[in-house]
């Protein structure tokens, strides 16, 4: 009942919320130089600076969809490559789950010089029966970004449309920045992002299979601009 999907495929939602945007304080954690040898310390000082002329935005958009459509079709892998602009989806979905070229073209017109995506897939279940049992409700697709952006353009960034909506279909938002990050900061935002979802671990195994069967072969994670490792030019 929390996310937003495509025509007859979609689970059921609420009224789309208006985006949550957090404002975190200056962390307290020094990013302090430690290096082995002059080189290394050199590059740590430009890194250092780097990061105090920017701010680290956390973008978070949450998705569900239900597990196959009418037909019996598995609607993850369709989700998946939707996304990554491997094939169209079905109905709406073009208009309300952007592929990724498109968005991170509009982050880069809003001011990001650089920034990492993955995308997360979980499940939600509804709640258990009188046995205990819990049911498939729908899949959990978060689109996981870490972006940065330079100081003078944050607040024009964090007030941009394009940063603040996601396609037309209803979604869960949620923005979160800081300002002059240190190494720990982008350390915790990557793990955060990062995170394996956890039906993997502690979910049906059913569930995990169909998880990592949706994914395997596919680029779920990619960097662009400044970030190192660009897939997207």
């Amino acid at each position: 009942m929390l996310f937003g999907a495509f025509e007859a495929a979609a689970a059921p939602v609420l009224p789309r919320p208006k985006p949550r945007v957090v404002v975190l304080p200056r962390s307290k954690q020094r990013g302090d130089v430690v290096a082995d040898d002059a080189d290394d310390a050199d590059d740590a000082v430009v890194d250092q600076r780097r990061r105090a002329d920017c701010v680290l935005v956390e973008r978070r958009i949450q998705y569900g969809y239900k597990f196959a459509d009418a037909r019996g079709t598995p609607l993850l892998p369709i989700v998946l490559d939707h996304r990554l602009g491997r094939g169209r989806g079905p109905g709406d979905m073009a208009k309300q789950l952007p592929t990724r070229r498109t968005d991170v073209r509009h982050l880069r017109a809003a001011g990001c010089v650089g920034g990492f995506e993955t995308i997360y897939t979980g499940v939600v279940y509804k709640r258990k029966d009188q046995d205990g049992r819990r049911e498939f409700l729908c899949w959990n697709v978060q689109i996981r970004q870490v972006l940065a952006v330079p100081l003078d353009r944050a607040e024009a960034f964090l007030q941009d449309r394009r940063v603040l909506t996601h396609g037309s279909g209803k979604s869960k938002f949620e923005l979160t920045s800081i300002e002059r990050p240190t190494r720990r900061d982008v350390s915790h935002a990557m793990g955060n992002a990062c995170r394996y979802p956890r039906q993997i671990v502690h979910g049906p195994a059913e569930y995990a299979f169909a998880t990592m069967a949706a994914r395997s072969g596919r680029r779920i994670s990619t960097t662009f601009g400044s970030f190192h490792g660009n897939h997207e030019e």
